[in-house]
Formats: C-alpha cells, structure tokens, sequence
C-alpha cells in the first residue's frame, strides 16, 4: 500500500511538472492555463494566469469569475468581490451570478465547518448579493445539518450550524429545538 501511495504521488507530480512545462512553452494560451490550475487547484498558478487573461481580455466574464473563485479559494475575499463584480458587468448571458452565490455559500460553508461563525455568516451575506433567495435555503440546509449532527451527538457542532440559520431566519427557532 505505501509503495503505492509514493508512485501515485510520482507520477502525480510528473504529470504536473508536465502539464507545467508544455503550458508554459506555450501550448496553452493563458485562459487554457488558467481553468488547468483551477481544475488542479493550483491557485498561485491559476492567478498568475488569469491576470494575464484579464489584461489581455477584460470583457471575459469567465476568466473575472475563475480568477475569483481563486481568491475566495485564498482568502483573499476583497480581490474576489472586485473579480465578481467585473464578471456580472461583462457577463453578457447572465450566468455567472447564480454561480458566484454558489462560490460564497461554499465559502461560507468551509468557514462555518472551521468554527468561524462570524466569517460564514459574512459570506452567506455576500451569497445572497448575487443570488437573491438562496440565504433561506442555506438557513433550511443549516437546520438539517444541524438536526444530523445533533441526532449523532455532535451537540457543539450541531449548534453552530442552529445558530447561524436562526441569525438567517429567526423564524426556524420552532424546527430548532425539535
């Protein structure tokens, strides 16, 4: 099983070192470059890329929405707010908000399984910017969440998940305390 394990990750970082040098030599045009070190979560990369893209085509909603899908996936959430709002501007389909709602409530997910109450509830807020409606199917997902974690004792945890949907809909405190 270890040997296993070790040439998985050979050839896990040769396959990297590849797709690495060929898109770099210039077989992948900086938007290709881009979504490879997204799908690899390879988010300096994948930054570094995208800006490119961006400079050299502004009016591309995609590549502002991956580029802040990166910086929600680092942190840096002022950076991807400004990316998300350059890619609803130029998003002549109206895609991508629906998606960049979804980008924050999985944020706001990661923070609240991390413990931080405040940070989830700050992102659920920022969902909700571009996805009307959607703080109230996170409240209802919260509460379910919160009902499974508490039925397998998981009782501080499973608070946290109350608290936070009872800070979106004051409403579930009846569902809550079943």
């Amino acid at each position: 099983m270890k040997k296993r394990t070790i040439l998985t990750a050979l050839v896990l970082t040769v396959v990297l070192f590849a797709f690495s040098a060929i898109a770099f030599a210039g077989g992948l045009n900086s938007m290709e470059q881009g979504k490879s070190y997204v799908e690899a979560r390879m988010w300096p990369q994948a930054i570094a890329a995208l800006k490119e893209e961006v400079k050299n085509n502004p009016g591309n909603a995609e590549a502002h929405f991956l580029l802040g899908v990166c910086y929600v996936n680092t942190s840096n959430y002022y950076s991807a707010e400004e990316r998300f709002d350059s890619a609803v501007a130029a998003d002549k389909k109206g895609v991508y908000g629906h998606k960049i709602g979804e980008v924050w409530k999985n944020a706001g997910m990661f923070a609240l399984n991390k413990g931080e109450i405040e940070k989830a509830k700050e992102l659920f807020s920022k969902a909700e910017t571009y996805q009307p409606g959607i703080k109230q199917a996170i409240a209802l997902n919260l509460l379910a969440k919160g009902k499974e974690l508490a039925q397998k004792g998981a009782y501080e945890q499973a608070d946290r998940y109350f608290s936070v949907a009872l800070s979106i809909n004051s409403y579930l405190e009846k569902e809550a305390c079943k």
